[in-house]
C-alpha cells in the first residue's frame, strides 16, 4: 500500500476454506475465554501478537487427552470435515485430531510433545485425501514410526484415505463422493 504501485493480491487456496466455517464449542487452551464459533483459515490478532510464535503441530483442542483410544494425525483441508464428522458422531472423548502443519523439516519434537499428552492412545493413524502413494504418507510414515519408537511405543501406524491409484482423483463425482464419505467415516469405525 505504501509503494508507487499495486499488485494483486493472489490467494492459492481451496476456495472452500475461505468461505468455510465451522460451529462448535471449544474451551481454548490458549486464552481463558469460551469459543462458540470459529470461521475457519482465519485467525484473530491476538494469534499474531508479538511473543506468538508458529506451532508446527497442533492438538485437538475437543478430545480429553486422558481419554483418547486413538489419535489420527493429518495435514490440510480434510481436518474441517473431519470435525463435522466428530461432532455428529459425538465422539470427543475417543478420537483426538492431531494436525501436523509443517511436513519438511519434519518437527520430530514438536509432535512426541503432542502425542505424550495422550498416553492411553492404543492406536495411531495418519489420514490423507490422496491416494496412499501420493500426498504426505510416504513422506511421514516413517518419522511418525521414529517418534513413536522414542516415546517407547513401538507400534504400526495405520493408513486412512484412498487405495493406490495412477491419478489424484476418480474424475467421476459420484464416485469421488462415495471416496470421500469413506475417507471421513474412516477413524471414527470401531469404536
Amino acid at each position: 500500500m505504501l509503494r508507487n504501485y499495486r499488485k494483486p493480491l493472489v490467494i492459492a487456496s481451496p476456495k472452500g476454506l475461505l468461505r468455510l466455517s465451522v460451529r462448535h464449542d471449544v474451551i481454548c487452551s490458549q486464552r481463558s475465554h469460551f469459543i462458540s464459533f470459529i470461521q475457519a483459515a482465519s485467525s484473530s490478532l491476538a494469534d499474531i501478537e508479538p511473543g506468538t510464535k508458529f506451532d508446527p503441530v497442533l492438538v485437538d483442542p475437543v478430545t480429553d487427552k486422558l481419554k483418547a483410544k486413538r489419535v489420527v494425525m493429518l495435514a490440510g483441508k480434510v481436518y474441517y470435515e473431519l470435525i463435522k464428522e466428530h461432532q455428529a458422531r459425538n465422539l470427543n472423548d475417543t478420537v483426538a485430531l492431531v494436525r501436523i502443519e509443517e511436513l519438511a523439516p519434519f518437527p520430530f519434537k514438536e509432535l512426541e510433545r503432542v502425542l505424550l499428552l495422550y498416553p492411553n492412545a492404543k492406536e495411531f493413524a495418519w489420514l490423507q485425501e490422496e491416494p496412499r502413494n501420493q500426498g504426505a504418507f510416504t513422506h511421514v510414515q516413517s518419522r511418525i514410526l521414529s517418534v513413536l519408537g522414542s516415546m517407547g511405543r513401538d507400534m504400526s501406524l495405520m493408513y486412512i484415505g484412498r487405495k493406490e491409484s495412477s491419478v489424484p482423483a476418480p474424475g467421476v463425482g459420484k464416485l469421488y463422493q462415495v471416496q470421500q464419505k469413506s475417507v471421513i467415516e474412516a477413524p471414527f469405525l470401531s469404536l
